[in-house]
């Protein structure tokens, strides 16, 4: 059922363990639209938000990282 929140949820984690983290970005944004107000929406808003904060600090460690080296 493509309407199914938890069957997002489901794919979002698949994808996130397999470390395809924009798709299973996409499955957690599609889970809180469905599941909005519920626990799967809570859950999905956690695990994309999570993958989210990941992201920005794996991308500002980059940064300071490549700064370091032209000094």
């Amino acid at each position: 059922n493509p309407e199914f929140d938890a069957a997002h949820l489901n794919f979002g984690w698949l994808y996130e363990l397999e470390g395809k983290t924009a798709l299973a970005k996409e499955y957690y944004k599609r889970a809180y639209i469905l599941g909005k107000g519920g626990s799967i929406g809570n859950l999905a808003a956690q695990r994309y938000n999570q993958l989210t904060e990941t992201e920005l600090k794996n991308k500002y460690l980059q940064a300071i990282k490549h700064s370091f080296r032209f000094r």
